[in-house]
């Protein structure tokens, strides 16, 4: 028989840890909201941007869970662009107890676009996840390459040998005050029709 031990017991009684919970829900929830809209607007801004064509440009709903990995999360995709085989989304996740990143997750069509843009993204604190699920949180801090003048021919062929690939940058939790200026300086560093 499976019995709780007394800090099981304890954690279960303490009603402040699930009010803080649906408190720091909430509060991301909102952060995540006003980040989108402030991309929603840096997007509107310019008439050019170095983007494909066909994204959505509606917002999305931001979407919630309580365990990837153990974990809870939030997510929104937006821009992005997805069919059965070719995918484009500008994500930005908030991964409880770990980290937040601004993340390219690409595939079909799309990988082109990524490949003719890596000179453009080098030394830009962007890196790609050496791994063959692009949608995979937990290997970010382990399997991943920066991208710079001398790995480009690295990322390059990986890209080439993968169906998808995922760039990324990635957060500590101390810096989720300012997740809707990184979040936008991540995209205009990406996404600039300047960087072309």
């Amino acid at each position: 028989m499976v019995e709780l031990n007394q800090e099981l017991i304890d954690f279960l009684e303490k009603k402040e840890f699930f009010e803080l919970k649906l408190k720091t829900d909430k509060q991301v929830n909102d952060l995540l909201y006003y980040t989108q809209q402030k991309l929603a607007e840096l997007w509107k801004s310019r008439p050019i941007w170095s983007l494909p064509d066909g994204l959505s440009s509606i917002p999305s709903k931001i979407s919630r869970g309580n365990n990837h990995s153990g974990y809870p999360f939030q997510v929104f995709d937006y821009p992005s662009s997805f069919s059965q085989t070719d995918i484009f989304t500008f994500r930005v996740i908030v991964w409880y107890g770990r980290h937040f990143s601004c993340n390219l997750i690409a595939s079909g069509i799309f990988l082109r676009y990524v490949e003719d843009r890596l000179p453009a993204l080098a030394n830009k604190n962007t890196r790609l996840l050496l791994d063959d699920n692009p949608w995979s949180n937990s290997l970010l801090e382990t399997h991943n390459l920066l991208i710079d003048k001398e790995s480009i021919t690295q990322a390059t062929t990986f890209i080439k040998k993968n169906q998808s690939i995922r760039l990324f940058r990635l957060f500590s939790m101390n810096q989720i005050n300012s997740i809707h200026r990184l979040t936008l300086e991540c995209f205009n560093d990406w996404f600039s029709a300047d960087l072309a």
